[in-house]
């Protein structure tokens, strides 16, 4: 969903997903995260930061992951930074002492 610059029409498309419930965006904006029925779909942004489409969004938003699970009833959800990414930092900063 967007709408140009210049204040034209709204653009988008539609997409059905089955209960969609819970919906947030990562830290930075470059991720997006849906909670259905019975999946979690992780969307990544495609554009460059601070670049455009040729129909004016600011993003565009594919999806590159999906995690099933059982019947979910996930009404909030949120982004954290990858625990593996922060061992993996912790990891550096002890063997640098």
């Amino acid at each position: 969903m967007g709408s140009p610059p210049d204040g034209g029409a709204a653009t988008g498309q539609e997409r059905a997903f089955a209960r969609a419930m819970g919906f947030g965006f990562s830290a930075d904006l470059r991720q997006m995260y849906l909670a259905t029925q019975r999946q979690i779909y992780r969307f990544d942004n495609f554009l460059r930061p601070g670049a455009q489409h040729k129909c004016g969004s600011d993003a565009v938003f594919v999806p590159r992951l999906s995690w099933v699970s059982g019947d979910l009833d996930a009404n909030d959800i949120s982004a954290m930074a990858s625990p593996v990414a922060r061992r993996s930092s912790r990891m550096r900063r002890s063997n640098s002492v």
